[in-house]
């Protein structure tokens, strides 16, 4: 993925297979992160607020506070991958980020698998899981699934859970887009990582 660029303030089983594939991506993503939160309802594009600067991805726009600092990869699918992490980590903190990951040539269109993906958070036993359509500029189809879910394993010690806001854009045939944010449960609403989710814009054309 080319760098970001800055503007604005500063210079089935087929289908859980590739549900399990994207968790993959997703938990890489994440770097180990683990209630109840707030649900998917109202979750919709939003202009970016003031303060907020604009950064460019590949087919992309998503808009950050200052204090997420981008960071571009390839995800384990060799897709180009941004995430915004929202402080410096150090080892056992829990992640406040959003991350972008491409999903090229899809084997299932979007509502499948979030519908699949919504059916493992629940057999896990997540809670304050819900699913939602939503319209996104620029999408053929788009959903946002939320959950929250303590997922270190032993026998590390269990930390406190994570809320996560997962966006899936269809964009076509050939290419779903995923927003994820996420940060503990408890500060969750006070982080402003599902303000940057909803800043997500397909570039046109």
């Amino acid at each position: 993925m080319p760098t970001p660029t800055a503007t604005g303030h500063r210079p089935v089983r087929v289908l859980e297979g590739r549900a399990a594939l994207l968790a993959g991506l997703l938990a890489a993503a994440l770097s180990g992160c683990g209630g109840e939160g707030p649900t998917p309802a109202g979750v919709g594009p939003v202009k970016a607020p003031k303060g907020f600067t604009n950064l460019t991805g590949t087919g992309f726009t998503i808009a950050a506070p200052d204090t997420f600092k981008p960071e571009s990869q390839r995800s384990t699918n060799g897709e180009p991958k941004l995430t915004l992490n929202a402080r410096p980590r150090q080892q056992g903190d829990d992640p406040t980020l959003v991350a972008v990951i491409r999903d090229n040539k899809p084997r299932s269109p979007v509502a499948d698998q979030m519908q699949v993906l919504e059916d493992v958070k629940r057999k896990v036993q997540a809670t304050g899981v819900s699913r939602q359509e939503v319209r996104w500029p620029g999408a053929r189809q788009a959903f946002v699934v939320a959950w929250t879910q303590q997922t270190t394993e032993p026998p590390k010690a269990p930390g406190p859970p994570a809320r996560n806001l997962q966006l899936a854009v269809q964009v076509d045939d050939t290419l779903i887009v995923n927003v994820v944010a996420t940060a503990p449960a408890a500060s969750f609403d006070d982080t402003e990582v599902a303000t940057v989710l909803r800043t997500f814009r397909l570039i046109q054309g």
